[in-house]
């Protein structure tokens, strides 16, 4: 199953879910995130999502850096009901 990470690192939730933008957590070239795992480079913009097919890859990426996270339900990804 196909597994989708997501760069959140410049973006919040409002009191509805809502994802909104903040700007005071930008780094580096604008919230951009680059992550290299067995010499392949995985390059996030702000908000963007990849989808890896092999979900060890997916998890090495996201414990890289802080700013990923695994996609969930507010994405839009639904799962049906396994691990």
């Amino acid at each position: 199953m196909p597994t989708v990470v997501t760069n959140v690192g410049m973006l919040e939730r409002d009191a509805n879910g809502r994802r909104t933008t903040n700007i005071n957590k930008t780094e580096g070239s604008e919230g951009t995130v680059t992550v290299e795992y067995e010499n392949i480079q995985y390059v996030f913009a702000p908000g963007q999502s990849k989808t890896f097919s092999d979900i060890g890859i997916a998890a090495a990426v996201v414990a890289a850096d802080a700013r990923l996270r695994l996609a969930d339900t507010r994405e839009g990804n639904r799962t049906n009901g396994r691990t």
